[in-house]
C-alpha cells in the first residue's frame, strides 16, 4: 500500500522507508551511537511504525513525528530527544 504524508507546509509526497529509516539513524548517530546500534534501531522503530501505518492511506508529518519519538524513546531517549527537537536537521 502507497502511502501520503502531509507536511506542515501543505505538501504532501509518498512515505519513503528509506528517508524514515535514514532520520532514525542519523538522529542515533548524532547522540554517539555505533553504526550497527543506529541501524538496528532504526529497524526496530521503523517495524512499529509500519504498524501503525498499515491500514493509513495518508496521515500527517506531525503524527508520524509523534508516534515516532515515542517509540524512539523506548530504544535510544537520547535519539528520541534529538529527533523531536532537530527537525530541521533531519
Amino acid at each position: 500500500m502507497s502511502h501520503t504524508i502531509f507536511k506542515a507546509s501543505g505538501q504532501s509526497e509518498k512515505f519513503s522507508e528509506q528517508k524514515f529509516r535514514e532520520s532514525i539513524k542519523t538522529s542515533c548517530l548524532a547522540v554517539g551511537a555505533p553504526e550497527a546500534e543506529a541501524e538496528l534501531c532504526a529497524q526496530q522503530v521503523f517495524k512499529q511504525i509500519a504498524k501503525w501505518i498499515a491500514n493509513k492511506p495518508e496521515f500527517t508529518s506531525s503524527d508520524l513525528r509523534l508516534h515516532t519519538y515515542q517509540i524512539l524513546t523506548v530504544f535510544n531517549p537520547e535519539a528520541a530527544f534529538f529527533y523531536r527537537t532537530c527537525k530541521q536537521i533531519i
